[in-house]
């Protein structure tokens, strides 16, 4: 048996938590809109002036449209939008919303339209999200971190509200116009060098909701690289239509790229294919909630040495084939269900297929359901100590 990949020991402490940031020492810029709604004017703020680009800014009410350019945050120390507020980034479609410290989301909209979304542009972003709506529709990239240095990990917090997100991907570099966490340190394109393996991006799910959308004919995919992750206990997400998920796919450059769910829900959807292991490893750790796979689920990718892993110990795990891409990579299985379309009852004759003893595969002409089935339990049954024998499930 192939040992199992270790998950990354911890994160650094959330710059502003989601429902108890408080301003710093510094004066803010408040919205107040005694103008108009557009964000630039000077007589719509509190303090008197547009904000400029290091300025932080709470938006709580009313409607302020930003309306050409970028809405460039970096070098904040926060930004808030919450109570009944909001916020549009649309500037003909190319807007770019460039983040960096916190970005706290606990009410109202923000509603984007450009080329990208960067939650740490350049330097580490945090964003909170603990309530309202944040929309956001790209012909390039949504991406937790970016730039080609060596920066520790961005991070998007959701713990509340909706997040939602559409990929046009209308853009030419394919690399560029998906969902990317990890990007930061990332040279470039398919399976380019990374740079150090500092802490990755983390996307953290503990109540609302995610859902990512492809749309168009373009190809478009889900990146999980140098030591990121998606971490769901709560709530939902889901990614429809990408034409491939990878978890582990930068180059050299981080060993713990990672999906883990101990609760809630993850939905893959449109056949998109997801790869567990490309150039770095990857891990997919299951020990509650559900996770639905509308497509392939290979361990390991041909050509590529990254071992794929899964760690299914509770909760449901429902794909449409399994196979071991590279021949790599292990599956540990101790617990939960787990369904795979049509007859896959000869998996638990391969030998990267770890599994406790007596697990059972049914296959019932449509899928097969894999259970793992501990030893005979001895029960007692009533007070006339009759001994009755049961398979315990």
């Amino acid at each position: 048996m192939k040992p199992t990949n270790p998950l990354v020991a911890g994160r650094p402490a959330l710059l502003c938590a989601a429902l108890a940031c408080t301003p710093l020492a510094h004066a803010a810029s408040t919205w107040t809109g005694a103008v108009d709604s557009n964000y630039n004017t000077a007589g719509n703020w509190n303090p008197n002036g547009t904000p400029a680009v290091g300025t932080d800014v709470e938006i709580l009410s009313g409607t302020a449209n930003v309306p050409s350019g970028n809405w460039d945050r970096r070098g904040a120390g926060y930004t808030t939008i919450g109570g009944t507020a909001n916020v549009t980034l649309n500037s003909g479609g190319q807007g770019r919303f460039l983040n960096t410290g916190a970005f706290n989301m606990n009410g109202g909209t923000f509603t984007h339209s450009g080329e990208y979304f960067i939650a740490g542009a350049g330097a580490v972003g945090t964003i909170n999200q603990s309530g309202g709506s944040i929309s956001s529709t790209l012909s390039r990239g949504w991406q937790l971190s970016d730039n080609n240095i060596n920066q520790s990990g961005s991070a998007y917090y959701l713990s509340g509200g909706l997040l939602s997100v559409t990929s046009t991907a209308t853009w030419t570099d394919l690399p560029l116009r998906g969902v990317w966490f990890g990007k930061g340190g990332e040279t470039g394109g398919n399976n380019s060098a990374a740079i150090g393996s500092a802490t990755g991006d983390l996307f953290k799910v503990t109540g609302g909701s995610a859902n990512f959308t492809k749309t168009g004919a373009n190809t478009s995919e889900v990146r999980v690289s140098r030591n990121s992750g998606i971490e769901i206990t709560t709530g939902s997400v889901s990614f429809n239509n990408y034409t491939e998920f990878r978890v582990g796919q930068g180059a050299s450059g981080g060993l713990n790229s990672r999906v883990i769910l101990t609760g809630g829900t993850l939905d893959i959807t449109g056949g998109t294919a997801f790869y567990l292991g490309e150039s770095d490893n990857g891990l997919l750790s299951i020990s509650g909630g559900s996770m639905t796979l509308d497509g392939l689920l290979s361990l390991g990718r041909s050509t590529f040495t990254g071992v794929g892993t899964v760690n299914l110990s509770g909760g449901t795990l429902s794909v449409d084939s399994l196979v071991n891409g590279n021949g790599l990579g292990v599956f540990n299985f101790t617990g939960g269900r787990l369904y795979v379309d049509g007859d896959a009852t000869a998996l638990l004759n391969e030998s990267w297929f770890n599994k406790v003893q007596d697990t059972t595969a049914t296959f019932d002409g449509t899928r097969t359901l894999i259970v793992p089935e501990p030893s005979f339990g001895i029960l007692l049954l009533g007070t006339a100590g009759i001994l009755g024998i049961r398979r315990r499930r």
